[in-house]
């Protein structure tokens, strides 16, 4: 959690999900999806799959590495 705090105040141009253009469909999908999952898992926590967490983190590494993708290509 102190990671992503930090990560606020690094200068990196974060992914804004509806307002950039690039893989808008399939980022909102994405992410509509992982929060889908986020919730199911909160609320069935003694029964959540292990598979479903690790397959919900794939979306967090996504949002990172497109983030950083498009700052790369801007800089």
């Amino acid at each position: 959690m102190l990671v992503f705090s930090l990560g606020v105040f690094v200068p990196i141009r974060y992914l804004y999900p509806s307002r950039t253009p690039v893989l808008r469909p399939l980022t909102v999908g994405l992410g509509l999806a992982w929060a889908a999952a986020v919730l199911w898992s909160l609320a069935h926590l003694a029964a959540v799959s292990r598979t479903l967490v690790v397959v919900s983190l794939a979306y967090p590494v996504y949002y990172v590495g497109l983030s950083l993708a498009l700052h790369v290509r801007r800089t």
